[in-house]
């Protein structure tokens, strides 16, 4: 099990995405700008435990940075 964060992951195609590495035993960590689309809670609600949201902005380095290291992320995919 490894954490990996999705930039840009609170509409659709990330929240699919981070549903099917939570599927698979990942942590993810979820930065957006955005918050939660409610409409798509319920794709991630039973992974709850596995999937964390930071709101933030992609160009702040420092915020960035602090999800990275506060989560121990070891890989990012940006969407």
């Amino acid at each position: 099990m490894s954490t990996i964060m999705i930039t840009g992951g609170s509409g659709f195609l990330g929240t699919y995405v981070a549903r099917v590495l939570a599927e698979r035993g990942d942590r993810v960590v979820i930065f957006d700008a955005a918050g939660p689309v409610p409409e798509l809670a319920a794709l991630t609600a039973p992974f709850e435990q596995q999937i964390v949201r930071i709101r933030g902005q992609i160009l702040d380095l420092s915020s960035l940075l602090r999800g990275i290291q506060q989560h121990r992320v070891a890989r990012c995919r940006t969407l």
